[in-house]
């Protein structure tokens, strides 16, 4: 069994591992900015929440992000 596969490494790998919202910079481009929280607003990726539908539809958003800027923000 290889040291990916022991259960023991498992927390010295995640104490390693960088973890980042990849839906922020998607909100900050929509620019939906919420009072209550002091944060941009959470943005949906087309259809209802699911961890496994979003992990299949989050690589599209940076393409689309790239090509257009909302009209409000102009």
């Amino acid at each position: 069994m290889t040291d990916q596969g022991r259960p023991a490494m498992r927390p010295e790998w995640l104490a390693r591992v960088r973890w980042e919202d990849a839906m922020v910079p998607c909100a900050v481009w929509r620019g939906l900015w919420s009072v209550k929280r002091s944060a941009y607003r959470n943005q949906l990726l087309g259809r209802p929440h699911d961890a496994v539908a979003d992990c299949t539809l989050l690589p599209a958003k940076p393409e689309r992000m790239a090509q257009t800027v909302p009209a409000d923000r102009w």
